[in-house]
């Protein structure tokens, strides 16, 4: 599966990656975007933790996504498999 991603995007899903003992994603710069190469099984445990991530920081005292938790989300999207 390829993955369109920001360069937010990437750095958050490093950060999130990092947190849980990944180190090797396969991510390629491109000219305005990056591109996540992962297979089915690993998009899944990414999303996982991405979604661990947004429960644990992503939301203000009032539950407004905060900037960190909109990245999130839309992390979330783009790692939706069906």
């Amino acid at each position: 599966m390829k993955v369109k991603l920001s360069k937010e995007e990437v750095i958050l899903l490093q950060v999130v990656a990092k947190l849980h003992g990944i180190s090797n994603l396969d991510i390629v710069p491109m000219e305005n975007i990056f591109i996540l190469n992962v297979d089915l099984e690993n998009t899944n445990k990414l999303r996982d933790y991405v979604s661990d991530r947004l429960l644990e920081s992503g939301f203000d005292i009032d539950y407004n996504p905060t900037s960190e938790g909109k990245i999130l989300e839309r992390l979330i999207d783009k790692l939706f498999t069906e």
